[in-house]
C-alpha cells in the first residue's frame, strides 16, 4: 500500500475528535474491503490545519475514508514517511531547505 497525507481544516479541540473517526473509519472500511489503514494525525495549531497520515491502495480509497469519517479534506497527496531523519538516510531526490541531516548523535 502507498503512504498518504490527508490534509483538512482542525483547531486543537477538534483534532482528538477527527482523529478518533479517521481511525473508527479506517477500521470499519478495512473490515469491509477498503484497502486502507489509519497511521497518525498531526496537528499544526498556528495554522489550524491538521494532517492524517493514511495507507491505502490509491487516492480514491483515502477519499472514500475520509467522506466515511466526516472529515472535509483540502487535499490528499502520496507522501513518504522516514523514521529518524536525523540518523536514516534520505534519498538523493529529497531535497531540503535544511541542508543534509547531521550523523552526530
Amino acid at each position: 500500500m502507498t503512504t498518504f497525507l490527508v490534509e483538512a481544516y482542525a483547531t486543537a479541540a477538534e483534532l482528538a475528535g477527527t482523529a478518533a473517526r479517521v481511525r473508527a473509519a479506517a477500521e470499519e472500511a478495512a473490515g469491509a474491503g477498503l484497502a486502507v489503514r489509519y497511521l497518525r494525525s498531526i496537528l499544526v495549531p498556528g495554522d489550524q490545519t491538521s494532517f492524517h497520515l493514511v495507507e491505502g491502495a490509491s487516492a480514491d480509497a483515502v477519499a472514500e475514508l475520509g467522506r466515511r469519517a466526516s472529515l472535509p479534506f483540502l487535499r490528499i497527496v502520496e507522501a513518504s514517511c522516514y523514521p529518524n531523519t536525523a540518523q536514516a538516510e534520505i534519498p538523493a531526490s529529497v531535497s531540503s531547505p535544511f541542508g543534509t541531516p547531521s550523523s552526530s548523535p
